[in-house]
């Protein structure tokens, strides 16, 4: 029981300062748009309507996602360098950075692209009721609002990196301390699905999570994780604001994706197995 707790409570502890920093970077973006807004209004002479006010600061503040993302990312990654540091403990060791063969490269970039369209596909064939769907569809219009750059920054690199280093590498370990593995990785899988808000989005990070812990365990690396999340975000991206597939031609990719997903999969786990004898 001692070792159960102990493990929980430092899970939670490492979730805990991701998520107050994120609140606290949202909370001063805010703070920022609320002084411009109220600021030009009254040079306009315009009427303050408080309604009108708190719809237009949480559309802006949807269209800085991407960039709430960067800069907390980068104050959480900073933040928890120095405490292993004062710790005088290495970060990359205990986030489980470990080395990635070049071998597993390949495979790993290409189940991340092709989940990403398969996943995509499956959620699209579920009638979902609309009010989900108008959520899910608002949530993703975020990620390709605003600036060009800071969103593909943020979505391809940032996001990766931070996700894999707070929940696969620091509280899906943890966890695994004090727990059965299993046990560990619907844990994690849940709450890196509840941190995505809306419930179809939700869904489909728990499964992709559950997918990103199996790819750790056969690797032993976070690099492996990163890698295969950055390729999931990209092929999101191309899709949202590049690639657009209707009628047969995107079944027929979801069926290439979805041979692409397993002889992928197959691979990992043959060259995760071959590392580990």
């Amino acid at each position: 029981m001692k070792r159960f707790l102990k493990s929980l409570g430092s899970a939670f502890l490492y979730f805990l300062a991701y998520f107050l920093i994120q609140v606290a970077v949202s909370m001063a973006i805010s703070i920022v748009l609320s002084i411009r807004a109220v600021t030009q209004a009254v040079l306009e002479g315009g009427q303050l309507d408080p309604m009108i006010l708190t719809q237009q600061l949480t559309e802006q503040l949807m269209a800085q996602s991407t960039l709430i993302v960067l800069i907390s990312g980068a104050v959480t990654l900073f933040l928890y360098w120095l405490f292993f540091r004062l710790c005088k403990k290495r970060f990359l060791e205990e986030c489980c950075v470990g080395k990635l063969r070049t071998e597993a490269i390949l495979p790993v970039f290409l189940a991340g692209l092709s989940f990403n369209i398969v996943i995509s596909l499956v959620i699209g064939a579920i009638p979902f009721p609309q009010s989900w769907i108008d959520s899910y569809l608002m949530n993703s219009a975020s990620v390709t609002a605003g600036n060009v750059l800071i969103n593909w920054a943020a979505t391809v690199l940032m996001a990766p990196v931070l996700e894999e280093v707070v929940f696969r590498g620091l509280v899906y370990t943890r966890l695994k301390q004090g727990m059965p593995a299993a046990v560990a990785a619907v844990l994690t899988s849940l709450l890196f699905g509840l941190m995505h808000g809306t419930v179809i989005w939700g869904l489909y990070t728990f499964a992709f999570s559950l997918l990103l812990i199996w790819t750790f365990e056969k690797f032993g690396s976070l690099k492996a994780n990163i890698l295969l999340h950055m390729s999931f975000n990209l092929m999101g991206m191309l899709m949202e604001s590049v690639v657009t597939l209707e009628g047969a031609v995107l079944w027929a990719a979801g069926f290439a994706a979805l041979a692409v997903l397993i002889a992928s999969v197959v691979w990992m786990g043959k060259i995760g197995r071959k590392g580990s004898e």
